[in-house]
């Protein structure tokens, strides 16, 4: 920054702590200085567009925008910064690490984005959905008319939706069912982006693989009981979790038929310990469990983050569907279960991931998914492997 130019910003600083209570001048010391100490003073390269993209959800979430954001960056010249929930800003670098011209915004900054639109080209937010934050119009006719276009094409589609709001997922749901889209493709957007192939270039750091022989695991399946961004209320009732004592029913039948195979537990320290298992590797770091994911012969889940991230590990998993639509979040290489007690529930009201809608104490939708089945649906896969 030139010297005159730092001179005036340190006067304007001073000035306005003398005129403002001390409160309100950090409140916007960390909005206003901080983005203006990260604008690039230098001539941009008119060719390249900036992006900020803020990812809601959780890991699963941001394993699927990941494909939006990929094709974002390769159709059009653009750098992206990604932004996310700040509970969630370790996923932005299990994710996007070492990706080219990908930025993961400092987790300090995630909280500020909205006040930080205006900083790029385009700002969007996506959800269910994907939401138009900020365009700059003038520098995108005359830079990237591409991209205006495509933005333009967004904001379309978004009206042809007729929502009330991003946050319609009920909305959302149904209109993909009927039409026949799924968690990937609902972004195609009329052909602005194409999410049908459902792959994701996940980076996996070999500086990591050591720790992972150190665990000395060698033939195993792993089960979680988490699910994602909800895996902090472990303890109470979850819809969407396969209660424990059916995991301890399938472990058992599991061991049994095949006693050489460990079973190795993965997840938060949240989450309900299950006996039997062999192995417990809770609260570990993501790149080491990348590398469990990875190397196991089969991951057993519902429908939660970790399926998103073995299935793009290669892994196939046996996923359990309960109030979460099979249509709508399965991989067709897994092993996808549902037992057609109760149909799908999700969004019908606010919570229904965390309470049965029916108030049932256990949600018959997943507690009648018993141990047998899943040991009887995955035999072949583990036959197969030993």
């Amino acid at each position: 920054m030139p010297s005159l130019l730092k001179k005036a910003v340190l006067r304007l600083k001073r000035l306005i702590y003398l005129m403002l209570p001390p409160i309100v001048y950090e409140f916007l010391k960390k909005i206003l200085f901080y983005s203006i100490k990260k604008i690039n003073l230098t001539r941009r390269d008119k060719s390249i567009q900036r992006v900020a993209m803020f990812l809601v959800g959780g890991f699963g979430d941001i394993v699927i925008f990941a494909k939006v954001v990929e094709q974002l960056r390769d159709r059009f010249a653009c750098e992206i910064e990604v932004y996310s929930e700040p509970y969630a800003h370790e996923y932005l670098g299990a994710i996007f690490y070492k990706w080219p011209r990908i930025k993961i915004c400092d987790k300090n900054k995630c909280r500020y984005y909205h006040f930080l639109t205006v900083k790029y080209d385009v700002s969007m937010t996506l959800s269910h959905s994907i939401r138009i934050d900020f365009v700059n119009n003038s520098r995108l006719r005359k830079y990237c008319p591409e991209l205006l276009e495509a933005v333009t094409l967004i904001n379309k589609h978004n009206d042809n939706m007729a929502l009330s709001s991003m946050w319609d997922y009920a909305m959302i749901f149904k209109r993909n069912e009927v039409l026949g889209l799924n968690r990937y493709t609902e972004f195609n957007y009329g052909g602005v982006f194409r999410c049908d192939d459902k792959k994701v270039n996940i980076y996996l750091d070999d500086t990591y693989r050591v720790h992972f022989l150190g665990l000395g695991l060698a033939k195993y399946i792993t089960v979680n009981t988490g699910s994602g961004s909800d895996s902090n209320i472990s303890s109470k009732l979850h819809a969407k979790k396969w209660p424990v004592y059916r995991y301890e029913e399938y472990i058992a039948l599991i061991k049994k038929k095949y006693p050489d195979i460990m079973v190795v537990q993965v997840g938060v320290s949240s989450d309900l310990k299950i006996k039997g298992v062999d192995r417990y590797i809770i609260d570990g770091h993501l790149e080491i469990l990348k590398w469990v994911l990875k190397n196991s012969m089969l991951h057993t889940d519902c429908e939660s983050g970790l399926v998103f991230l073995a299935t793009q590990m290669g892994t196939k998993c046996a996923a359990l569907f309960g109030p979460s639509p099979m249509w709508m979040f399965a991989y067709e290489q897994n092993i996808n279960i549902n037992s057609g007690e109760c149909p799908w529930c999700q969004n019908a009201r606010h919570d229904a991931l965390r309470v049965c809608i029916r108030g049932l104490e256990k949600p018959i939708c997943m507690d009648s998914i018993t141990g047998a089945m899943v040991a009887e649906a995955v035999d072949s896969v583990l036959n197969l492997q030993t």
